[in-house]
């Protein structure tokens, strides 16, 4: 028994560890295996910037548990920003994750989007710094 508590409680401490990585730093985003864009976090904030527009999408994250996180946007660009998002992650391989993101609170609304991300910085580009210090201090 003590063998089991021991264990479950390792489990749970290293994937917190895992899922730890994924809150600061730059990622590249992944749509069916094609690279679509990057994500730079800090904090409890999140600019995205996708290659096919020149919009950014900034948003909040916060840790729901483990592995799950809650996003919701304060820059509203499009219908699609006012949605909070569910997204639950999967360690793939080193700084690598699936992820699949689900409408929080439109229970009645059949959809998800699903991705992948790779952790290629644990910086962040200084412009994108200054963004999000500037958006942390509404």
């Amino acid at each position: 028994m003590f063998f089991l508590v021991l264990f479950v409680i390792i489990s749970c401490s290293s994937q917190t560890k895992v899922c730890n990585e994924l809150e600061y730093g730059t990622f590249k985003i992944f749509e069916n295996n094609q690279e679509i864009g990057k994500i730079y976090r800090k904090n409890n904030i999140q600019i995205e910037k996708y290659y096919d527009n020149d919009k950014y999408i900034k948003v909040i994250f916060s840790k729901e548990n483990e592995c799950q996180y809650n996003i919701r946007s304060f820059d509203i660009n499009e219908e699609i920003d006012t949605v909070n998002w569910n997204l639950s992650y999967t360690k793939i391989k080193e700084r690598e994750y699936n992820f699949t993101a689900k409408p929080k609170y439109i229970t009645n609304l059949n959809y998800s989007y699903e991705g992948k991300i790779i952790k290629v910085n644990d910086s962040i580009d200084n412009s994108y710094v200054r963004k999000l210090i500037n958006n942390s201090n509404r």
